[in-house]
């Protein structure tokens, strides 16, 4: 993708078991790789349904939206929030897994890249109104989840 010049930056996160393994042999330019596990490491589940019996989610893909939602609503969620902000939101003992980045950009750290270069955040409070109609305070605190 590189050699035919299809992006100019990109960033990827890979939620699953050993995920940083599999950026082992990237070694193309300008990439952000995210793993939410480390060489070695399982990433889990999060909610199960016995009727199905099915795993519902990943815990990344499910305390990323739970977070992402709640903290846009708070707005800590900005313009100003950066890539390197992600591991503060993610610990060990949320993931049960070790969030890791390998950069292979040439010229930035993940201290320097905004989130919003990647993913969207609102430029207005409009969003934010419209996630407060769903009335976030009625969901589970997040230290609620983190007991189950």
């Amino acid at each position: 993708m590189h050699i035919k010049k299809m992006y100019k930056e990109m960033f990827m996160i890979i939620d699953t078991c050993q995920a940083m393994s599999l950026f082992e042999g990237v070694e193309a330019p300008n990439l952000f790789l995210m793993g939410t596990s480390v060489n070695g490491q399982s990433a889990y589940s999060y909610q199960y349904d016995a009727e199905l019996n099915q795993d519902l989610n990943d815990r990344f893909s499910f305390f990323f939206l739970y977070q992402f939602l709640r903290n846009i609503y708070r707005e800590k969620f900005t313009a100003s929030t950066k890539m390197s902000d992600l591991f503060s939101l993610f610990p060990f003992l949320t993931l049960e897994s070790n969030l890791a980045v390998k950069n292979n950009h040439n010229s930035r750290l993940i201290s320097d890249v905004y989130l919003k270069e990647y993913i969207p955040l609102p430029k207005s409070n409009l969003i934010a109104k419209q996630i407060k109609e769903y009335d976030l305070d009625e969901v589970p605190s997040y230290s609620d989840f983190l007991a189950n």
